[in-house]
């Protein structure tokens, strides 16, 4: 593992002081009773507390952009006008980095997590086609399941999800993402059983990269589904292989590929519904209402655009101008500048900027290390998506970045798992 620029004892004593100064803080505003103002400063402690615990499994390229971008959020939850929601997020964020930090101690346990990813992928996959060759077979087992009418209560909640299958997690952007994800990986095996010349395995990983770029036609998520397109391209560009011809073939191949996609789902009538939606965005039944929360986002956040209005504060501040919205802004960049201004989009875009810049550098040197394309893909998915989407407050979108963007902060010690 590559050592911080201090010594270690010296970084883990300056976190303990910090900690300790922080539960001092709020021994004192607990005394005059200002409950939420010293749970913040509790809080603090403990997190700080706990990276100088985990300091022993990471480095100062994670642990600094990830401790302050969690320390601005718990400042924002100072003047938020929706206190609960703001934790959630708070909570949402630790648990996630969490996770994805301890995932790095093994790589073990980092190969169990990514198979395990694959087939849950694979899983969501098969929910999908099965609800649409057998609807009603899935409302008969949701039913069975959890209760009477289940099917319409997840499945069709929002009449911009009326006739899109979503399988088993029952909704279209925990489908889509995890289908994107799906795509890459199989589209990574695939080059990499083809430089191998495994043919047959890589025909089987196309397969699944087929079915799964179809799903998220089907699950209709135009910005997932080129995002995939893109991204797949610039794989081939840059890392399949240095031999020009070879990357032009594979080029020429993808886009004949994705057009006679194209051409099938302009005469199919199930996947008709996302060649509309992919060629109708100005129309606000096909932008689910985006064309109205971009520019109402952007005033909000120019009410406060230093400080924001609040960690968590999006929804509560949206519906009581506009009316209740179901989800965020469908911009996680404009929704952090609207909650936390632009320190708080400088510092969570740092850090997910300073992972992806980590994931590059780590697959330039090692071109053949699918676990690293893996990461860089899976965090430009997340990125991409971001612009369109709500992952960074959805906490399986989020986990799932976690776990992927991580990967090159593996410890290099040999691993006994």
């Amino acid at each position: 593992m590559i050592e911080g620029t201090l010594p270690r004892e010296r970084e883990n004593q300056l976190l303990d002081y910090l900690s300790v100064f922080f539960l001092c803080v709020f021994l004192v505003f607990s005394s005059l009773n200002f409950p939420f103002t010293s749970l913040l400063f509790l809080i603090a402690a403990v997190v700080l507390r706990l990276f100088a615990i985990l300091h022993e499994v990471l480095d100062w390229r994670i642990l600094a952009p990830g401790g302050a971008m969690l320390l601005w959020v718990t400042v924002g939850l100072l003047y938020t006008p929706d206190f609960s929601e703001g934790v959630r997020f708070l909570l949402r964020l630790l648990l996630c980095l969490l996770m994805g930090y301890m995932a790095t101690r093994s790589r073990a346990y980092m190969r169990l997590l990514i198979q395990a990813l694959f087939a849950s992928s694979l899983l969501v996959l098969a929910s999908v086609y099965w609800q649409l060759l057998l609807p009603d077979a899935t409302v008969a087992l949701y039913e069975h399941i959890m209760r009477p009418n289940a099917y319409d209560a997840v499945m069709n909640a929002h009449k911009y999800f009326e006739k899109r299958p979503a399988g088993i997690c029952g909704y279209t952007s925990t489908t889509g993402y995890l289908l994107a994800v799906l795509s890459g990986m199989a589209f990574v095996r695939t080059l990499s059983r083809l430089r191998e010349r495994h043919f047959s395995r890589a025909l089987l990983y196309g397969a699944v990269f087929v079915l799964s770029l179809t799903g998220i036609m089907l699950v209709s998520k135009r910005s997932l589904f080129l995002a995939t397109i893109a991204i797949c391209v610039l794989f081939l560009l840059f890392y399949y292989t240095r031999r020009a011809g070879q990357r032009v073939a594979m080029i020429v191949a993808l886009v004949t590929g994705i057009a006679a996609l194209l051409l099938v789902m302009h005469h199919s009538n199930t996947l008709s519904a996302f060649f509309d939606r992919l060629t109708n965005i100005e129309n606000d039944y096909y932008s689910s209402g985006r064309l109205d929360i971009y520019p109402r986002t952007w005033a909000l956040f120019l009410q406060n655009p230093l400080l924001g209005r609040g960690s968590g504060s999006f929804i509560k501040l949206y519906g009581d101008l506009y009316g209740h919205l179901g989800g965020g802004a469908h911009n996680i960049y404009l929704q952090l500048l609207c909650e936390n201004g632009v320190p708080g989009l400088l510092l969570i875009g740092g850090f997910l900027a300073t992972n992806l810049v980590s994931a590059i550098r780590a697959l330039r040197r090692d071109r053949k290390n699918d676990l690293l394309c893996f990461s860089v893909y899976g965090q430009l998915v997340f990125l991409f998506y971001g612009f369109f989407g709500n992952p960074l407050y959805d906490e399986i979108l989020l986990c799932v970045y976690c776990l992927l963007a991580f990967i090159p902060y593996l410890r290099e010690e040999p691993d006994h798992a």
